[in-house]
């Protein structure tokens, strides 16, 4: 169905890219811009991929630094015998990925995509990655829920989760059994193994 009518807007489109695109080429030239950055932003825009940074922070700063307005918190967690350690390579410049099924999936179903997979390329992110990713793309959980899932030192599953509710960011964290699920629309963090 479009007619001229419809090609008219995606022309006005392309060209507003097209002079966006030579402005960044005009700036590189000049030095102002880092060529490295533009390549991360392409990489992040054609692959979904983001880059974010820990910096040794720990749970208050980075929940802080999330910046919910809600935060629903299991009442028993304590980040400091719930939370898995956090390696070294895991502090700076974490490379993300958002994995999403389309379909109900279990938690059982997203270990063996993600963390059980030996052929896979990523595991679940650690959860104070995903309150990196929170910090730097804040409107990121509004286009769809944003999880993580992990097991404790005793084995007990937990979930991270940055929602949307009511139109207000929100940050859940709870107790999860394998058998729960995430809808469709629900967005794995991921990172690389």
């Amino acid at each position: 169905m479009g007619g001229p009518e419809s090609n008219k807007v995606n022309d006005e489109i392309l060209g507003k890219l097209l002079r966006q695109f030579w402005e960044i080429v005009r700036q590189l030239r000049k030095g102002s811009l880092s060529a490295k950055e533009v390549f991360r932003k392409f990489k992040e825009l054609l692959s979904g991929s983001r880059n974010v940074s820990v910096n040794g922070r720990k749970w208050e700063e980075m929940k802080k630094a999330c910046g919910c307005d809600n935060e629903y918190i299991a009442s028993d967690f304590d980040p400091e015998k719930h939370l898995p350690p956090l390696s070294d390579d895991q502090q700076d410049e974490i490379e993300t990925v958002l994995r999403k099924q389309g379909k109900t999936t279990t938690n059982r179903e997203w270990l063996k995509i993600l963390d059980e997979n030996e052929s896979g390329n990523n595991k679940f992110a650690h959860p104070l990655v995903v309150l990196a990713l929170g910090e730097a793309d804040p409107d990121e959980q509004r286009e769809n829920p944003l999880f993580t899932i992990w097991k404790d030192a005793d084995g007990q599953l937990w979930f991270l989760c940055l929602d949307v509710y009511d139109g207000r960011r929100c940050l859940n964290v709870d107790r999860i059994d394998l058998g729960d699920s995430w809808g469709g629309r629900c967005r794995a963090v991921a990172v690389a193994k």
